[in-house]
């Protein structure tokens, strides 16, 4: 749950309580909205390669699902976070 949900971003709060909400599960409001960011162009992505079946899962999702993978903290591989930020980033011409 994102602590902008209680409208409070943790301003004044000493920061040893602040990080025991985010160690806790809660999201700042900059996580919040990367995670948002990361799940609209999840399901942006076509599901097949240029529309057909027999070509799979794009490789693109699979990028993006291993990047949403990564920020809600379950485990995969940081070579393949690395590789798929890179990737993304290319594709999508700018710098990392």
């Amino acid at each position: 749950m994102s602590l902008e949900a209680w409208g409070d971003e943790g301003d004044g709060m000493p920061p040893h309580e602040y990080d025991a909400l985010t160690d806790a599960g809660w999201l700042t409001p900059d996580d919040a909205e990367e995670i948002k960011e990361l799940v609209r162009a999840l399901v942006g992505e076509a599901f097949y390669e240029n529309g057909v079946k027999a070509n799979g899962v794009a490789v693109r999702f699979l990028m993006r699902m291993t990047l949403l993978q990564a920020r809600v903290g379950l485990d995969v591989s940081p070579v393949m976070v690395e590789e798929a930020k890179a990737a993304i980033a290319r594709e999508e011409g700018r710098a990392l």
